[in-house]
């Protein structure tokens, strides 16, 4: 059953690797910005991300050819994080290069309406457009900043979820990441090509609950099987609830199952990652374009029994960010540390626009994927989690993230502090806060990093 479906999974990768075979329709040289944001989707969760010599490769079955072939394609950004692993917080920050304590969008029940990339595109003369998952809360109408919009209210449904067209509510039918390309392709073909445009893409892949994907990849991982990580028994202080047997049957067969669906939409969300490929090189619009590949958080797959996001163990803060100059497609991996929020400024370089709304805390990534040399960069960054009013944990998180070492401090539970050397245990098995002289270095970094924000 596999090899049938898979072979329909390569078919959009085939026409894009053999653009002979298609009609090309030529571009101006005004330069173009895909932004593609998936949900949930961890750094790990991709085919090409399976061969980390560091960690267990802990779902050998996911197949995600397409790609594979963007990041064959990419400068691929080996440790990106979010600085703060919720949906919506982690969304406006991409939109703005700002913390969720600056812009304001702390938690997923709010709408946001503040200045965004899409305005600054906007004042430069560029088409925009927003296509598919906004979450803001249930926030209705035109997304703020964009010239037309294909989206939908809050979490949406997997299968026949209404989409507000420019506001306008309209019925649909079909796998609603399916539906959003369909609308991306819709608007490649009216728009003036001529003008540059910046679209913004948010699929709702691997967002819970987790569905059947559609028909090309249902069943697809029927009967495989994750691996364990070494963290599955180390339980999170917060969470003492949990009791530690993550490998009792029925606990063990319930996390399969979800992990199963969970890659069957990743696979499927992959074969429309083909369909837009295929569609900007059939308009000859990759060498003029940047595209960037990126989700809003990772989340937990049963690492220190949770099966969440939100706080600052590796799982939930790191995400995939693939960036592909299409004037240059190389392939090469960068172990510096990316955020989140260093999107808004490396897209605003590369498109060349001074920013008249927004001052983004973020840097541009755009040296390293031109080999600028003496590049001065981080080596550490500060995370945090504001606790939100209608889920869990219910307490404030911060972190310190370096290059080497994570301090996760958990609001009036001193007791609780953590302290892990990544380079030895980088599944944050052993706490090492018994070190007093690291513990406090790192305290006093953690506050030089909350000044540099504002906090």
């Amino acid at each position: 059953m596999r090899n049938t479906i898979f072979a329909g999974i390569y078919f959009s990768l085939m026409l894009f690797t053999s653009c002979e075979q298609t009609e090309i329709v030529t571009s101006s040289n005004k330069k173009n910005v895909i932004l593609i944001v998936t949900d949930d989707v961890r750094y790990d969760a991709l085919q090409y991300a399976q061969t980390d010599s560091i960690r267990i490769n802990r779902f050998p079955y996911v197949l995600t050819p397409n790609l594979d072939f963007l990041a064959s394609k990419s400068t691929n950004f080996t440790n990106a994080f979010t600085v703060m692993s919720i949906c919506s917080p982690s969304r406006a920050s991409i939109l703005t290069g700002i913390y969720p304590h600056q812009h304001g969008i702390v938690d997923n029940y709010h709408s946001f309406t503040k200045s965004n990339l899409g305005h600054e595109f906007n004042t430069a003369g560029y088409a925009t457009a927003y296509f598919g998952k906004w979450h803001m809360g249930t926030q209705r109408g035109s997304r703020p900043g964009f010239d037309r919009s294909y989206s939908f209210v809050g979490q949406g449904e997997y299968f026949d979820t209404p989409f507000e067209i420019n506001g306008q509510n309209t019925q649909t039918k079909g796998w609603v990441d399916d539906l959003t390309t369909n609308f991306v392709i819709q608007e490649l073909n009216s728009i003036n090509l001529s003008n540059g445009f910046f679209f913004m893409i948010g699929y709702k892949t691997s967002h819970n609950p987790w569905n059947r994907s559609n028909e090309n990849v249902r069943g697809l991982y029927d009967g495989d099987t994750s691996l364990i990580s070494p963290n599955f028994n180390i339980k999170a202080p917060y969470s003492p609830n949990f009791n530690g047997n993550l490998h009792s049957t029925r606990y063990w067969k319930n996390y399969q199952e979800r992990d199963r669906i969970y890659f069957e939409n990743i696979t499927a969300l992959d074969r429309n990652i083909g369909i837009l490929l295929d569609a900007l090189m059939t308009k000859d619009l990759l060498k003029n374009s940047l595209i960037i590949f990126t989700s809003d958080n990772g989340i937990y797959h049963g690492e220190h029994g949770l099966r969440d996001k939100r706080t600052a163990y590796e799982e939930s803060m790191r995400v995939p960010l693939l960036i592909m100059d299409g004037g240059r497609m190389v392939s090469e991996k960068i172990t510096e540390l990316a955020l989140n929020i260093d999107i808004t400024p490396t897209i605003l370089d590369y498109v060349n626009i001074t920013p008249k709304k927004l001052t983004p805390q973020g840097k541009s990534l755009l040296p390293f994927l031109h080999h600028q040399s003496e590049i001065k960069w981080r080596d550490q960054f500060y995370f945090q989690y504001i606790k939100e009013e209608k889920y869990g944990p219910f307490i404030n998180v911060e972190a310190l993230r370096t290059n080497t070492h994570k301090l996760i401090v958990y609001e009036d539970h001193p007791k609780w502090t953590e302290l892990f050397d990544l380079i030895n245990d980088p599944y944050e098995t052993t706490n090492i806060c018994t070190n007093e002289e690291l513990k406090n270095k790192l305290f006093n970094q953690l506050t030089i990093e909350k000044s540099k924000i504002g906090l």
